[in-house]
Order: structure tokens, then sequence, then C-alpha cells
């Protein structure tokens, strides 16, 4: 088994797109699949979704986050010696991850953390672009049927690290203004990626979130000028805007199971169904 590994990405906030990785985690676990969710943004919004506080807490207080994995490559490539046994901490798998769920037919779910101080650490910090393309390869590849990796909506060094380990991208999109200029940026930066690190990188798919079922004119217009840019990319399955996605998010539970309309959830799984034949 080797595994399925995708990065999700946008470069405009407030698109929904950990709520999609999370959701989207939840669901090829209940599928019976094995899967890892990697937080690779400072915000750690990902890992307050997944993990209760006190669960968070707990792993902060007892293994590592991503963070660390950034700690180890600045006392590695930095003007410090590196203290001993400092690198084999940082590249045990087993004190990265939490596992979140597990299931009697073999499907589990497992988190690599993020935190804030992630951002502050890569500051000024000789940054190895395939640091989390070598820890996954320590036999992580073949534990996971997926790895999904939630992005920071900015142009970094993270993305890099980023696409050079998944060598895939999801990209959840709203049907306004701004996605046109934001999926022209996406493919600047995925042309950018590909000729800077010799590597191509493959479309997972365009999906449009936050989808307005109500007048939805002007989404259309956005929605037929990106189409021909991205053409059979663009997944079918639209997913509705539901104010039960910020429901599920503050009880930390997949939207499927809360009250939301069989039809919206049918969406949810549709897309999942479209993925699972992309990737």
């Amino acid at each position: 088994m080797h595994s399925k590994n995708v990065a999700i990405i946008n470069m405009k906030g407030g698109v929904g797109k950990t709520t999609l990785s999370y959701n989207l985690a939840m669901e090829l676990y209940e599928k019976n699949k094995k899967v890892l969710l990697i937080d690779l943004d400072p915000q750690a919004n990902a890992s307050i979704l997944v993990l209760s506080e006190e669960e968070y807490a707990a792993h902060k207080a007892n293994k590592k986050t991503i963070a660390d994995l950034f700690i180890n490559c600045f006392k590695r490539f930095g003007p410090f010696d590196k203290p001993r046994g400092l690198e084999e901490t940082a590249f045990d798998n087993r004190l990265l991850l939490h596992r979140k769920l597990f299931n009697q037919n073999g499907g589990y779910l497992d988190i690599i953390p993020s935190e804030i101080s992630l951002g502050l650490i890569l500051k000024g910090a000789h940054v190895n672009p395939y640091i989390l393309e070598e820890m996954l390869k320590q036999e992580m590849f073949q534990q996971y049927d997926y790895i999904l990796v939630d992005c920071a909506p900015t142009y970094s060094i993270l993305t890099n690290i980023a696409l050079n380990a998944t060598k895939k991208v999801l990209i959840p999109v709203n049907a306004d203004s701004f996605a046109i200029y934001g999926v022209k940026l996406m493919k600047e930066i995925i042309n950018d990626h590909e000729e800077d690190f010799d590597t191509k990188v493959g479309i997972a798919g365009l999906v449009f979130v936050k989808w307005k079922t109500k007048n939805p004119v002007n989404q259309t217009e956005c929605e037929k000028k990106i189409i021909p840019e991205w053409g059979e990319t663009v997944f079918n399955t639209r997913i509705r805007e539901s104010d039960y996605y910020k429901i599920a998010n503050g009880m930390r539970i997949p939207v499927t199971d809360t009250r939301m309309s069989a039809e919206a959830k049918q969406e949810l799984l549709d897309f999942v169904k479209e993925f699972e034949i992309a990737v």
C-alpha cells in the first residue's frame, strides 16, 4: 500500500479550506480508510477542530507538533550546534502523531497538530523544502491510504514543503470575484514550483464550496470563467453554504452528524466519491 497524498490549498483565506479538510478526512475514515491529516498552518485551525482542548493540551505536553520538525531543521542548518538526540526526537513519527479515531474495521484517523509558534520558528530559519517528504518516507507512506495536508492561505516555504511532499493539490474555491484571481494565482504558483523544484504537481481538482443555492447568478458567471481554464479538474459536485458547517465545527463533529438536510449531506458524500476517483 502507498498512500495518496494531497495538499489542500487556497491563497485566499475564509473559503472553508480547513472545514473541507476535516470533513473529507472524517468521511474517508468512515469508509474504513487509514487517514493522516497534517496541519501545516500556523493558525492550527485543523488541530483545534480535530482535537478537544484537553487532547490538544495533552499532546503538546507529551508529544511533538509539526513545529518541532522545523525546530530540528533550524538546529541542523542554523548557526548553533545541534543538541544530541534532537534529530532523532524530531523525526520519531510516534512523537508527532495523535491517534484520534480507530474502528474495528481497520480504519483510523491520525493527526499531526500544528501550533502558533510555527510561524515564529520559520522566521529567519533556513528550512529544507523537502523536510516533510523526508519524514513521510520513513514508513509513513505505507501506513495510510490518504495523507491530507491542510495548508496556510499564503505562498511561503510551507507551500513548497507541502507541494514537494504530496505532489498533488486540492483547491477549494468560492465562486466570487476573488476566486477568478485566486485560481489564476494558484496556477502561477504551481507553475513556478514545478520550475523551481523540477517536480510535477498534479491537480486533484477544484471544488466549489460555500455555494449559495438561492440566486446563484453571479456564481454561475464566475464558474463560467474558471471552468474553461481548469477543464475536467473541476469537480461536478458543488458543496453548498450552510450554517451547519459552523455548528459542526463548534461541536468538533463531522457535518454529516448534524441535522443538516439530507440533500446537503449527500453533496459532501458525492464530493468524497469524486475525490477518491480523482486521486
